[in-house]
């Protein structure tokens, strides 16, 4: 049982040290891209959003379509070491999108937030889509590991 309890813990820890990464990385991205987004970039985000309300009316996993709202911004931040540095990041977060921890709620709760983090790149305000993404990771690392 020991055994057991270690290996959660130190899951845990791990899903945690990947989302102090993303926690300092993501927000930037989603500021710069707020600087940078065209109709076009929304137009393709909001796709994506529709993909996931989708795969979730269906039941499906959603870790592809998670993975590409959140690397499509970085494109939009037009960085190309942020967008480079967010791929190589992306091989490393599997483990906090795995399908064992994304429960409905999970999923809901990651639509809601990726709708306020479009709202706020729709609205081309810096600070506003900085707060959404901080807050949207936030919230699932708290839903992880917790």
């Amino acid at each position: 049982m020991d055994n057991i309890a270690e290996t959660i813990n130190r899951e845990k820890e791990n899903i945690k040290k990947i989302f102090e990464i993303r926690k300092s990385i993501e927000p930037q991205i989603a500021m710069l891209a707020a600087e940078n987004i065209t109709d076009n970039d929304i137009k393709n985000l909001e796709s994506i959003l529709e993909k996931q309300k989708l795969e979730l009316e269906q039941n499906s996993v959603v870790l592809k379509a998670d993975a590409e709202f959140h690397q499509l911004i970085a494109e939009i931040a037009n960085d190309s070491i942020i967008t480079q540095t967010l791929k190589l990041i992306n091989k490393t977060i599997t483990q906090s999108r795995a399908p064992k921890l994304l429960s409905e709620k999970r999923k809901k709760a990651s639509i809601q937030s990726h709708v306020k983090i479009i709202d706020a790149l729709k609205a081309r305000k810096p600070d506003a889509a900085y707060d959404a993404m901080l807050s949207h990771l936030v919230e699932i690392e708290n839903k992880l590991t917790n």
